[in-house]
């Protein structure tokens, strides 16, 4: 997913940016320099610690989500979970206090209350898929108590955390920090001496990603119950983006966070055109999917009135574009030697959910882990239209884009950040 708004480079500024990249391997220190050697054979073989983090939209329910999801769904979430092959899942925003809830009755809206605890039980339903699809892994969850030993919450959302004890990976008992931005869920791991990576580590995530939350009643306060570690891998969601964000900006300084290599991706999706249109002016269309909602091209040049200009939907992967609302970050304000935090990419749920014989035909040149994993779940959720089957191969292909975009969203609207965490690698070991 491109990055929407995102600015270009210009071909003479990528080339001043490659000078400077190279410029900086060179030394001025005399005849004699120190060079990097290769790392040892057993530093090679062993794997870091991979993270992914991951803002369900609003598991356990809200404003758009109920609060138990069809199976599909969930098999959906857990299929892309075990795609990702990550030690460690971080899954921020559950939905915990009973809050409002709206539901058709008789054709009114009318606000009910929902059953409490609900994101909590979503996330152990992923859990016992999980389980069942990986079961050599021994996927443990941990949940966030308070000091009352029943599960904490802040703004109606908890946290809870995933990892695969079967590789060796211990957890200690998940504690609540206080920040000057809010509490954040502490998560201390012992690592085995086969990864290349500190011996305790702890992942930390806040306890509220601050989305839109309805509830009956304010949420009682959660008081801390620990401090927040000096050596840490921050998890952090902001729905409305990290660029400009002061929220996020006060969070990274009160927390003394330092930037991981930023990703090249969006990880929250665009909103599509005709429901941009819907929640601007509600009176423009009533019902925005009433017509071939799963046929694009006619929603284009049907489901407009002369006052709005037709919808622009992705005709190809590059095109689909977001915000970049996600993070993973390092704490480090200890003298221990700092370890080495490796960004790796943003899990694609676009692709997760398409038929892998169409990633061609839209533009994919290269293979990803999660490609098509969860596409039998959006089969499930939604039948291609009987018109469909006579299109164009492209008329199909972008059908199938729009269709998978709209179940990815259902999903949610957050994709997956993976990280990786090393020890720091020596660049100053002298030359044999």
């Amino acid at each position: 997913m491109k990055i929407d708004g995102a600015p270009g480079t210009t071909p003479a500024l990528a080339r001043l940016l490659g000078a400077g990249q190279a410029s900086a391997g060179y030394r001025d220190g005399g005849v004699t320099v120190a060079c990097a050697q290769p790392p040892a054979a057993s530093d090679v073989a062993r794997p870091g610690v991979t993270a992914v983090l991951w803002t369900i939209r609003e598991l356990g329910g809200g404003f758009h989500m109920p609060a138990m999801r069809p199976q599909y769904g969930i098999d959906a979430c857990a299929a892309i979970l075990k795609a990702t092959n990550a030690d460690v899942c971080i899954l921020p925003g559950l939905t915990h206090q009973p809050g409002w809830m709206p539901q058709a009755d008789d054709g009114m809206i009318r606000m009910v209350v929902q059953e409490a605890g609900t994101g909590l039980a979503e996330a152990r339903r992923i859990l016992a898929v999980l389980s069942a699809a990986d079961p050599g892994a021994g996927w443990q969850l941990v949940p966030v108590h308070g000091a009352d030993d029943k599960p904490a919450n802040a703004v109606n959302q908890s946290t809870c955390f995933l990892y695969k004890s079967g590789r060796g990976i211990a957890a200690g008992k998940a504690i609540l920090a206080a920040t000057d931005t809010g509490l954040m869920a502490v998560l201390p791991l012992t690592v085995p001496d086969r990864f290349d990576c500190p011996p305790q580590v702890c992942f930390t995530a806040p306890l509220a990603v601050r989305a839109r939350c309805f509830y009956a009643s304010a949420p009682a306060g959660t008081a801390p119950t620990g401090v927040l570690p000096p050596d840490a891998v921050v998890a952090y969601s902001v729905p409305a983006g990290l660029a400009g964000n002061a929220h996020f900006a006060a969070f990274r300084n009160a927390c003394e966070v330092a930037y991981a290599p930023p990703l090249a991706q969006g990880s929250r999706l665009k909103l599509p055109y005709w429901e941009q249109v819907a929640l601007r002016d509600p009176g423009l269309l009533n019902n925005f999917m009433a017509v071939a909602a799963a046929d694009v091209l006619q929603q284009d040049s049907s489901m407009h009135c002369e006052a709005l200009a037709p919808g622009v939907h992705p005709a190809s992967l590059d095109e689909v574009s977001g915000k970049l609302a996600d993070a993973v970050l390092l704490r480090h304000t200890s003298t221990a030697p700092a370890p080495h935090l490796a960004v790796t990419r943003v899990v694609d749920l676009v692709r997760a959910v398409l038929d892998p014989e169409l990633l061609a035909a839209l533009g994919a040149s290269d293979a990803l882990p999660e490609d098509g994993c969860a596409a039998a779940m959006r089969a499930q959720h939604a039948a291609p239209p009987v018109a469909d089957q006579a299109a164009t191969a492209q008329a199909r292909a972008r059908n199938q884009l729009a269709a998978a975009i709209l179940f990815a969203r259902l999903l949610s609207d957050h994709w997956p950040v993976l990280a990786e965490l090393r020890l720091q690698p020596s660049l100053d070991r002298d030359c044999p």
